[in-house]
């Protein structure tokens, strides 16, 4: 508004270096009589107006110690009588305290680029001002068994690192069988959101009937160990992170999330093992979860020659199921480049490996008590498992004091 009437009134009669600090200083010597004396006092009145939302700008964005400077010269236009200098001081003070109330904050710069494909829309969750990233966080519950104690621990290690996350909003599921009953008030006492999932393939369906005798027995769990590949149908999440229930988060794992991969998993350090599956990370897609499901019911596991189709995968602890038959079908079923093993001893770490059992215990973003046992069993162990039980007990007894009951 002031370089509008400065273009309409001030061309004229200033002189071309002219600035909008000086314009005030000028009020006596402006040619052409009152009327061009009224338009020069409008326009040093909003020139006033205009320092002082300037004023409020760069004390708002750069801390008390601009409060200070103001446009041009550095110094607010006076008058030369003090009656009406003192009204301008205070209609000055008025103005900066309404600035100060109306006055919008400065908008952030600009984000760079993102590195990865944009999110779309749909996986986007609206919260307040920003838009947020959608994933989740599940765990499955085959049965009844006592895992009350594990699902509180992971459920609250969790949102003790996302609940206030700047990008990702998560969402913490749990993923059961019909068969589980008691654990269903348990889980959602604790938080989780309850999905009740059948196993997606009948053991009748598989066409191997050797595979039919044995996959029902494989690894901890048998054929329920698929009810994990349930994560690859949630669409309305960008990225689905699987853990299990014994499994404590210590640190963020951003790095995964944002990495435009199909699958993230790890190994174990035995090195027949393709697969550990206490950790995996997904991208939904039915697609992918159509492929594996074809793969299992065909049944083609080769006890004698070599695991999923002669590949020489999944010929080790749960290899029929979820420790076989996912890094078959995305090693020798998907396009290239559909997955990404990332560090054991970071992500998955079991202390099952020299080097998992000496890293830096503050490198650790994901513990998992295998090799070093359940910390509910108070076991004694070499550094590694200590630090990881004793981790699980700090958040166990958080989990009892935010409850109301002794830790």
């Amino acid at each position: 508004e002031v370089w509008r009437a400065f273009e309409s009134y001030g061309h004229a009669w200033t002189p071309a270096n002219t600035t909008i600090a000086t314009l005030g200083g000028m009020r006596n010597s402006v040619p052409g009589g009152l009327a061009d004396r009224r338009r020069i006092f409008g326009i040093r009145e909003a020139t006033s107006w205009l320092n002082a939302a300037v004023h409020n700008y760069r004390v708002h964005t750069c801390g008390e110690g601009a409060k200070d400077g103001v446009i041009g010269t550095g110094q607010h236009v006076t008058h030369s009588n003090p009656a009406t200098s003192a009204v301008h001081d205070q209609s000055m003070k008025k103005l900066a305290a309404k600035a100060t109330k109306t006055s919008p904050p400065p908008s952030p710069p600009p984000s760079p680029p993102p590195l990865t494909p944009p999110t779309p829309p749909e996986l986007q969750v609206k919260t307040s001002d920003k838009r947020k990233i959608r994933v989740a966080v599940m765990v499955t519950v085959a049965d009844d068994g006592p895992q009350g104690d594990g699902a509180a621990v992971v459920y609250r290690s969790v949102r003790d690192i996302y609940d206030h996350h700047p990008k990702y909003e998560v969402d913490m599921l749990a993923v059961v069988s019909p068969a589980v009953t008691k654990m269903l008030p348990i889980l959602q006492g604790i938080g989780f959101k309850v999905m009740v999932r059948k196993v997606p393939v009948k053991i009748e369906e598989v066409a191997n009937p050797q595979y039919r005798q044995k996959a029902s027995t494989s690894g901890c769990c048998g054929l329920t160990e698929l009810l994990k590949l349930e994560a690859l149908t949630l669409a309305e999440y960008a990225k689905v992170l699987l853990l299990d229930m014994d499994t404590l988060m210590l640190k963020e794992v951003d790095t995964l999330w944002e990495m435009d991969t199909p699958i993230i998993y790890t190994r174990s350090a035995n090195a027949q093992e393709a697969l550990q599956g206490g950790m995996m990370m997904v991208k939904p897609s039915r697609q992918h979860y159509d492929g594996i499901l074809a793969v299992i019911r065909k049944g083609d596991f080769r006890y004698n020659i070599g695991g999923w189709e002669g590949s020489g995968i999944g010929y080790s602890f749960g290899g029929e199921t979820i420790q076989g038959v996912v890094p078959f079908y995305f090693r020798k079923k998907a396009p290239p480049d559909s997955y990404t093993e990332v560090d054991m001893c970071i992500y998955n770490n079991m202390g099952d490996s020299p080097r998992c059992r000496t890293i830096e215990p503050s490198h650790v973003r994901i513990f998992h008590f295998t090799v070093c046992q359940k910390p509910w069993y108070c076991l004694p162990g070499q550094d590694t498992c200590k630090f990881g039980q004793e981790a699980w007990w700090a958040k166990r007894n958080q989990v009892e004091a935010g409850s109301g009951l002794p830790a």
